[in-house]
């Protein structure tokens, strides 16, 4: 990592959002000397003072070359900040998401932290941030030394295994509390399931995913 401070982030204000006001089509507008003028003004200029509301794009996962060089500026600062001695590579493994991180170095161990909890936190400031700075949806991922990929092997493995529990046994399996990338993984196992159905149960750090019996 660089010795120098890294640069301070700039927060971009963001554009309220506009709304324009739904006139009463039954009730009859007063009369107001204001309205008449401006009812004389040319339609181009009546139409540029006119509110507009912001743009809603639709995002789609995938790679995007605009998010790239913004992506990596953010998790630099942060990797910076935390003063860990690691290495930051491109996956082209980025079909579910805008860019997909990988970190490899002697102090990966420290930003996964327990049950990938530092990781994910990471994860969720840097998505966070990039949002704010280029005012529109983006999503990427970070993954340190194949954390993330040996993890979801786990998660199906331990899925498939509920499965079989509730099967065998004919009662339901309540799997340990897990985050919400977790438990959509354990949903997504078993969503073709013939025989087994998964519900999400619990409030906050306790929710959990349980495996039943179809009816």
């Amino acid at each position: 990592m660089r010795d120098e401070a890294p640069p301070a982030m700039r927060d971009e204000a963001l554009p309220a959002d506009e709304h324009e006001a739904s006139p009463d089509t039954d009730a009859e507008p007063p009369h107001d000397e204001r309205d008449d003028r401006q009812d004389d003004r040319p339609i181009e200029e009546a139409e540029e003072s006119r509110p507009r509301r912001r743009e809603q794009r639709v995002h789609t996962p995938g790679p995007d070359p605009e998010v790239e060089p913004v992506a990596a500026e953010v998790l630099d600062y942060f990797l910076s900040v935390m003063d860990v001695s690691v290495a930051t590579y491109v996956s082209e493994d980025s079909d579910d998401c805008d860019v997909a991180f990988e970190i490899e170095g002697e102090d990966s161990g420290l930003l996964i932290g327990r049950r990938g909890e530092t990781l994910q936190a990471l994860q969720f400031l840097v998505n966070m941030v990039i949002n704010k700075k280029m005012d529109r949806p983006a999503y990427i991922t970070i993954d340190v030394e194949g954390y993330r990929e040996r993890q979801q092997d786990t998660l199906r493995d331990s899925a498939e295994r509920a499965a079989e529990s509730a099967l065998s046994s004919g009662e339901s399996q309540t799997l340990q509390p897990m985050s919400a990338s977790d438990r959509r993984i354990i949903h997504l196992t078993l969503a073709d399931h013939p025989d087994v159905e998964t519900q999400s149960r619990g409030q906050g750090d306790q929710r959990r995913v349980v495996v039943l019996l179809k009816a």
